[in-house]
């Protein structure tokens, strides 16, 4: 099967400017590309819905972008609340501050979160990051009463 790419559409962006407005204000003077990705796209045997980039010197050079975000097609007929999530999983991703010379430095953000089910089951809380990932999750109500996701503002 062949990959076929486009750009987003305006409703995509519009929504990722919302959620930057929202949620991501470092991001509000950066140039970010929105891609639509066509096509297979698995990683290690999963599906993959979206991807952060950052650019490089010669690519900002090129495009005037300074990160892509690249989200399967597949991912447009899904719910709303699914698009929004996954669009601002992937902004979380893209890191933006200065420098003390006050240079701007970019950087891709890596998850609060890399471990596996089993291993937490197995062991429990066993280090920092599971225990921060956990104390965040019990603050909040992310799930109804049929444990399907829900939008929290």
């Amino acid at each position: 099967m062949s990959v076929n790419y486009e750009l987003a559409s305006k409703k995509i962006i519009d929504l990722a400017n919302e959620i930057i407005g929202q949620y991501h204000p470092r991001l509000k003077n950066e140039r970010i590309a929105y891609v639509i990705k066509y096509g297979a796209w698995t990683k290690n045997g999963k599906d993959v819905l979206g991807n952060a980039h950052k650019c490089s010197e010669k690519e900002m050079l090129l495009t005037g972008y300074t990160f892509i975000i690249t989200l399967a097609g597949v991912l447009l007929m899904l719910p709303e609340n699914v698009i929004r999530a996954v669009i601002d999983h992937e902004l979380s991703h893209c890191g933006v501050e200065k420098n003390e010379d006050g240079q701007t430095k970019r950087y891709i953000i890596a998850h609060d979160l890399e471990d596996f089910a089993q291993v937490i089951k197995r062991y429990g809380l066993y280090n920092e990051d599971v225990k921060y990932f956990i104390q965040q999750i019990k603050q909040i109500s992310i799930f109804d009463d049929e444990m399907s996701l829900k939008v929290v503002k």
